[in-house]
């Protein structure tokens, strides 16, 4: 996966994001794509706190807590 310099910060995103708006905070499948997207490349995951409420990003958090330094 390809990853871009974010300006002047030492960040290097992946070209390709992961939308989390549509994750499902109820279907353990979340955590599944969610795993399967970063061991693909992609350390980029746009999500908001309004998205259910800051439930999508407790599920983020849960999901990605080993390699949270890498996101």
């Amino acid at each position: 996966m390809n990853k871009r310099h974010i300006g002047t910060s030492d960040l290097h995103v992946s070209e390709i994001g992961f939308g989390c708006m549509s994750l499902d905070i109820h279907s353990p499948n979340s955590s599944k794509l969610l795993q399967k997207a970063f061991d693909s490349g992609i350390n980029f995951f746009d999500t908001a706190d309004l998205y259910h409420h800051g439930e999508n990003e407790k599920l983020i958090g849960r999901s990605l807590k080993e390699v949270r330094n890498n996101v």
